[in-house]
């Protein structure tokens, strides 16, 4: 009776492992089965944090300005010089540190680096949710 018991013990224990094994299968091609559209998730994530160019007009980054000092107000986020002054000229006028000067520098302007700015933090909030690490780990096994 006793080796009856352990056979059917290990009999469990083999069709948990077989369970687990067709839940990755079924994983792993649903991951193909949307192969492009992670893909395109990649590379949006990939290409949003390249310190190679611009955050803001992804133009190609000479090597001197990616030196530049750190701005404050959006960590990790590299300008070229072109859009780093149109930057700095939203956060000071946005603070009403300045008015603005230049005839473009209206309400749809600082709408569009307010968007900017809630996107770029809207990606780093995606990048650290548990469900993006798991597709990350997914690509990495394959």
């Amino acid at each position: 009776m006793k080796r009856r018991h352990e056979a059917g013990v290990d009999a469990m224990g083999k069709i948990f492992k077989l369970q687990d094994r067709i839940l990755r299968k079924e994983h792993r091609e649903t991951l193909k089965a949307y192969q492009e559209r992670v893909e395109t998730l990649r590379k949006v994530i990939h290409c949003s944090s390249c310190h190679y160019r611009c955050g803001m007009c992804g133009g190609q980054l000479q090597t001197t300005d990616t030196w530049r000092r750190p701005v404050l107000s959006a960590p990790g986020i590299i300008f070229c010089e072109g859009c780093r002054e149109e930057f700095d000229d939203y956060i000071a006028i946005s603070r009403g540190e300045k008015e603005p000067n230049v005839f473009w520098h209206n309400q749809a302007w600082l709408d569009m680096w307010a968007a900017w700015l809630r996107y770029k933090k809207t990606v780093s909030q995606f990048i650290d949710t548990p469900e993006f690490g798991l597709l990350m780990e997914e690509l990495d096994t394959e």
